[in-house]
């Protein structure tokens, strides 16, 4: 049995027909829900090309992080994590795999493999059904989903590449240190659940944030700083209205505007949690997990 088999035998354990209905229904739903808000506030009707191509980015990337390849995204990877690994040590099937001529760190890593790989695949999916739900309720020249969309889909995936596998690396050692299925979705939906609740608290602006320095442990700012890394590795500096909507606003990766009738040319980056800072802070995360969940995998008694 090779890792290959291994990766297989993930995918084909996680393309249940219910849990992808059971995940695609809510997500659509809010998706066509922000889909409306969002182009009917941010989009003008009738505005040039150019217009058009950067008001429909900036959607993009706000759907994408809140939805496409963001916390619902999360929170499924962290039930593939309790299907795997957790369900069969919980059902003692896990035994049985390892009596089978496969090392422990090729099932390991090609379960880790399956999950990120078909996790992608599904943010994949996501990603484009937002764009259409934003084309398909707004009056945009179809040549502008070029620059509007697709231009953001790199950029987009290369981050949702991250979160899952930052999110999958932590799942599966709690999957590996606790043996139970329902303690590792648990444990797993801890940081998406967390990374809404901090939005909602920057978005209402209380004191308690910048009173307590809550950015410092705000999943929302770590991975919002990694979206704005990846996206301006990828794609060059983000539009100023794009930093301001979601960088700013929402994430919180640049400055505030002083007023929204004398946006500078570009915002500057918060100084409160450096990008770099995140980006090392979460890859150090995935690393650490990834190691942690191998080392106690080899050691496990089952």
């Amino acid at each position: 049995m090779r890792i290959t088999t291994i990766y297989a035998k993930t995918i084909a354990d996680l393309a249940k027909p219910k849990l992808l209905v059971g995940y695609f229904v809510p997500l659509l739903t809010f998706m066509l829900f922000f889909g409306v808000a969002a182009s009917n506030n941010m989009i003008t009707e009738g505005a040039p090309l150019f217009q058009q191509e950067a008001e429909l980015f900036s959607v993009s990337l706000f759907m994408a992080y809140m939805l496409g390849v963001g916390m619902p995204l999360q929170a499924v990877c962290s039930i593939f994590c309790a299907m795997t690994i957790a369900s069969e040590a919980q059902r003692g099937t896990l035994r049985i795999l390892l009596s089978k001529p496969v090392k422990r760190w090729q099932l390991y890593l090609g379960t880790f493999a399956g999950i990120v790989s078909y996790g992608l695949l599904i943010g994949a999916v996501g990603l484009l059904a937002s764009g259409l739900f934003v084309y398909s309720f707004t009056d945009i020249d179809a040549i502008a989903l070029e620059a509007g969309v697709f231009d953001a889909l790199v950029g987009s995936l290369a981050y949702g590449l991250f979160s899952i596998t930052l999110v999958t690396a932590v799942g599966l050692a709690l999957a590996v240190y606790t043996k139970d299925r329902l303690r590792t979705a648990v444990g797993g939906f801890v940081i998406p659940v967390l990374t809404f609740v901090f939005i909602t608290v920057q978005l209402f602006d209380l004191d308690i944030y910048d009173d307590f320095a809550l950015y410092l442990v705000d999943p929302n700012r770590h991975f919002g700083n990694v979206f704005v890394f990846i996206h301006e590795t990828v794609g060059g500096r983000l539009p100023t209205d794009t930093q301001a909507f979601i960088g700013a606003q929402i994430i919180g990766a640049y400055e505030q505007p002083d007023s929204p009738m004398h946006v500078p040319e570009t915002l500057a980056y918060s100084g409160d949690v450096p990008i770099l800072l995140s980006v090392v802070l979460l890859t150090a995360i995935t690393l650490v997990a990834f190691a942690l969940g191998l080392r106690e995998f080899n050691r496990m008694d089952v």
